[in-house]
């Protein structure tokens, strides 16, 4: 594959890793991260929601 093929996979898999991490502390921690979390890191690949 290209480099360019990697780069979107690993960005994707790193926002869903990210929003599903930062869904899990939010949930853990209560309404102190309104449900985000960590979940911003995810965001460096691109498209953070």
């Amino acid at each position: 594959m290209s480099f360019w093929t990697w780069l979107v996979i690993l960005a994707v898999a790193a926002v869903v890793v990210g929003w599903a991490v930062g869904l899990n502390a939010g949930a853990e921690t209560g309404s102190e991260h309104d449900g985000h979390g960590h979940g911003g890191h995810g965001g460096h690949g691109g498209g953070h929601h």
